[in-house]
């Protein structure tokens, strides 16, 4: 049994008639309720909105969001029979299935609890920006230099800082035109919160990105998403949420670009990648 669920059951007799009609609908629908927004859930178990928010607050989440990314992340999902820990008997192609399994279910839980509109409204918001900044230590600081790498394709100014002092000083630079995107797995990397903080500060814009709700990276991000990688679930070599980070910042550079006045400038760099960096292709 989940720990959300058995929260759930231990909490029954403190819920009210209405609060224990949406306990019981979550509970004989837990493989959907992720998916449901807070009025659906409210019409369907034939209570108010609030009696949803009130059941959610008395489980220990600030709001009902927040209890669907809970519940998400402990959700069984079809391939959890191959999700679990690597042991030493193992043979090659279960450890590559593993791997894989457990890449799939992160992106997978990651889309159940993303907000499609401020998603977007992060996209339109860096769209609008004169710089990004993409912010981060160790492998996330990988991922922000890639991510830095793509938005540099598109009309707008982009760049990575993986160092803590280079951190601090373009957080001091930045400005209300200016988007910092802190990138963090545990979202208590210092330099990272710090920069965000600080970038905060100064009036920009800061998104960030992190494996967990409750972390002090949210508290500085003015629009914040987190990534579903179950690290206790799976032992595998992938130890972090790198390729949910990954998908993120993909599908924001898409919304990007697919902005009219940004597609030209891809199509140029494209050209000029394949003129000056690419061998040409064998002749048959």
């Amino acid at each position: 049994m989940s720990n959300t669920l058995a929260k759930i059951n231990s909490c029954m007799p403190a819920f009210s008639k209405a609060e224990k009609l949406v306990a019981d609908y979550v509970r004989r629908h837990i493989e959907k309720a992720p998916f449901l927004s807070v009025y659906e859930v409210a019409r369907t178990a034939g209570v108010s909105v609030a009696s949803v928010s009130r059941m959610a607050r008395k489980l220990g989440y600030p709001n009902f969001k927040e209890f669907k990314i809970g519940l998400a992340r402990e959700t069984p999902s079809p391939i959890s029979t191959i999700y679990r820990a690597i042991t030493p008997d193992d043979s090659g192609r279960t450890v590559t299935r593993k791997v894989f399994a457990g890449n799939i279910q992160s992106l997978q839980d990651t889309l159940k609890i993303l907000d499609i509109e401020t998603f977007v409204r992060a996209a339109r918001a860096m769209s609008k920006a004169e710089r990004i900044v993409f912010v981060g230590i160790g492998s996330s600081g990988c991922v922000a230099q890639d991510a830095a790498l793509r938005f540099m394709h598109l009309d707008i100014q982009a760049e990575a800082c993986m160092d803590s002092y280079q951190m601090l000083v373009r957080a001091m630079q930045a400005g209300k035109k200016q988007v910092v995107v802190g990138i963090s797995h545990s979202g208590r990397s210092t330099a990272t919160v710090q920069a965000l903080a600080l970038a905060r500060d100064n009036g920009a814009t800061t998104i960030g990105i992190s494996n967990y709700v409750k972390s002090p990276l949210r508290n500085v991000s003015r629009i914040f998403f987190c990534t579903a990688f179950r690290e206790r679930s799976v032992k595998a070599a992938a130890l972090s949420s790198a390729v949910a980070q990954m998908c993120l910042i993909d599908a924001l550079y898409v919304l990007m670009a697919r902005q009219g006045r940004v597609t030209p400038k891809v199509e140029r760099v494209n050209a000029m990648i394949e003129q000056h960096c690419r061998m040409p292709a064998n002749k048959r």
